[in-house]
């Protein structure tokens, strides 16, 4: 295998293991030990790390190492309200431009969430609920305002993680994925903006909730 392709196969490993929940919020990450894990030289992880250091996914810092990314309750709200901001841009676009192309790919989505909700997949609703939201830029030409979700989108899937449990149990994730679905059936923009809104409002809600961050973050 080149390099190039063990660079990639290590950013992919090292990227599902901090979206999954493998490591803690600002946990060390150990080049020895991932090298060990995968298989790898030092040389592949590093430059993995680097690229995820881009993504946000990973802090850097001189003569002290590499740590998975650390956030505070401000921080998350900058991230909810970029997302709305683009999210609410895209989907408007998508259902004037390809109004049946983004039903027909919205609605497939929600069945298998359905699916996966019934046998209690958090990680297979996870990665739903993480192509659910990106199916609103189907019609998005904008390359720069797409990579910028896309970062957006890795962190916020990795914080996603610690409340999708409690959202498949609650029903919750069903519930505001199903009005938002309805929305666009409908072509009803204003109660989708809102349902939208509300939606990412109830995610660093339930964020916060599950998780040591309190408002003096």
């Amino acid at each position: 295998m080149n390099s190039d392709n063990l660079m990639i196969n290590a950013t992919e490993a090292i990227r599902k293991d901090i979206i999954y929940g493998e490591y803690e919020l600002g946990e060390p990450l150990s080049e020895v030990k991932i090298c060990k894990k995968y298989h790898l030289s030092k040389t592949p992880v590093r430059e993995a790390l680097a690229i995820l250091q881009n993504e946000g996914l990973v802090n850097r810092i001189a003569r002290r190492g590499s740590f998975v990314f650390d956030i505070t309750v401000s921080e998350i709200k900058q991230i909810a309200e970029s997302r709305y901001l683009l999210e609410n841009y895209a989907i408007q676009n998508s259902m004037i431009a390809s109004p049946q192309i983004l039903v027909n790919k919205l609605t497939k989505i929600y069945e298998n969430m359905e699916k996966a909700a019934h046998l209690n997949d958090h990680v297979a609703f996870l990665d739903l609920d993480t192509e659910f939201h990106k199916s609103f830029f189907i019609s998005c030409n904008n390359d720069y305002l797409i990579n910028f979700y896309n970062v957006l989108s890795n962190k916020s899937q990795a914080l996603k993680y610690y409340v999708v449990k409690n959202a498949i149990e609650g029903g919750e994730g069903l519930i505001s994925h199903k009005s938002i679905l309805d929305d666009v059936k409908n072509n009803n923009i204003n109660a989708l903006s809102e349902n939208l809104k509300q939606h990412l409002t109830e995610w660093i809600n339930k964020y916060i909730l599950n998780t040591k961050l309190n408002s003096s973050n």
